[in-house]
């Protein structure tokens, strides 16, 4: 069968792979668009497979609230290099992955995350319960006949480079409080184009602040705050035991290092370890907006003109890649390489 222009421009529309290679898939399937379309995913699969083990450390960290504020979620979606991370169909897939992440409310990325126990399988239909607890078994928001696994597998066919699916956070407000406690809003930011994300929480007493514009932009300064500053605990009592001792003996052995008598080394220990809080901690961070007030104090200010309780309940922040093991390139050896010297 003739394989027209038309046809090829259908089956490119429909999976986003390049134009031989859908040539080449009607031609194998003999014009067949829906064996063309699992012709092109088997062939993006291999390849994937293949190039699973390259380092995928650029990408995109992507953000989405609901409209009631009520919810919200960060995703990092990770690809190999900052050329292909800013592929408008890459970026479009992230966007819709961390609205199924705030609609749809998955507890894990895939089976593998699954804790032992999770559900009899005696009992239950597995399938059905990855379909509806692993955001890569469900069905993808933008298109339902596929999965977001297939989907993922679809999006590297077209780019061509290893894309990972690394993790994501879901907030839902005032979720296992007291009731009288879950009223509040969710918010987040985005910095560097997708390089950090934050998420924060804060909780009230009052409905009102549910949609109180004034809590949306304490929370959305804080968002900030977080990515500006990296705190790594929300309050002082966050901060495990071992790390304070650690830190006081730390500063302790640099006093007597020093040279500073033995009787006041733990006096400046203290100091230290209290500008070490003072450091970590958000809400004992000096706000970096207004430099008298700590971020503790502007939510107490924020409350006081509202007359209702605020507290932040919990925050947590995202960079692209951190943690991840990048291959160092000698560029010089590579073109040796393929000049074969």
């Amino acid at each position: 069968m003739n394989i027209t222009a038309k046809m090829v421009k259908d089956l490119r529309d429909q999976t986003g792979a390049g134009m031989m290679d859908c040539k080449k898939a009607l031609t194998e399937c003999d014009a067949d668009i829906e064996k063309a379309i699992a012709w092109l995913r088997e062939k993006g699969k291999s390849k994937q497979e293949k190039k699973a083990s390259r380092v995928a450390a650029e990408g995109t960290v992507k953000d989405c609230i609901s409209a009631t504020r009520q919810a919200g979620a960060l995703l990092e979606l990770n690809i190999e290099t900052d050329f292909a991370a800013k592929n408008e169909n890459f970026q479009a897939f992230a966007e819709a992955l961390s609205r199924q992440v705030v609609e749809k409310a998955p507890k894990w990325i895939n089976r593998e995350e699954v804790p032992v126990g999770a559900f009899e399988e005696e009992t239950a239909n597995a399938e059905a319960f990855y379909a509806a607890n692993c955001l890569s078994d469900m069905p993808y928001i933008e298109d339902e006949t596929k999965t977001v696994k297939e989907a993922l597998s679809d999006l590297f066919a077209s780019i061509g480079e290893n894309i990972v699916l690394r993790r994501f956070v879901r907030y839902e407000c005032g979720e296992g409080l007291d009731p009288s406690q879950a009223n509040g809003q969710i918010a987040s930011y985005i910095h560097g184009g997708g390089r950090c994300g934050v998420l924060v929480e804060i909780n009230s007493d009052s409905s009102d602040a549910n949609q109180s514009e004034d809590v949306k932009e304490l929370a959305r300064n804080l968002c900030m705050q977080v990515a500006a500053m990296s705190p790594a605990w929300l309050t002082e009592s966050d901060i495990p035991e071992d790390v304070l001792k650690s830190e006081h003996e730390v500063a302790r052995n640099q006093a007597l290092n020093d040279g500073k008598p033995e009787k006041i080394v733990d006096r400046i220990a203290d100091g230290r370890v209290k500008k070490f809080v003072a450091e970590k901690t958000l809400l004992n961070q000096t706000y970096v907006r207004d430099e008298n007030l700590t971020c503790g104090q502007l939510v107490e200010s924020v409350a006081k003109k509202l007359g209702y309780s605020l507290s932040v309940r919990r925050f947590i922040r995202y960079e692209l890649g951190e943690g991840i093991e990048k291959k160092e390139e000698d560029f010089a050896e590579e073109v040796r390489k393929q000049l074969g010297q």
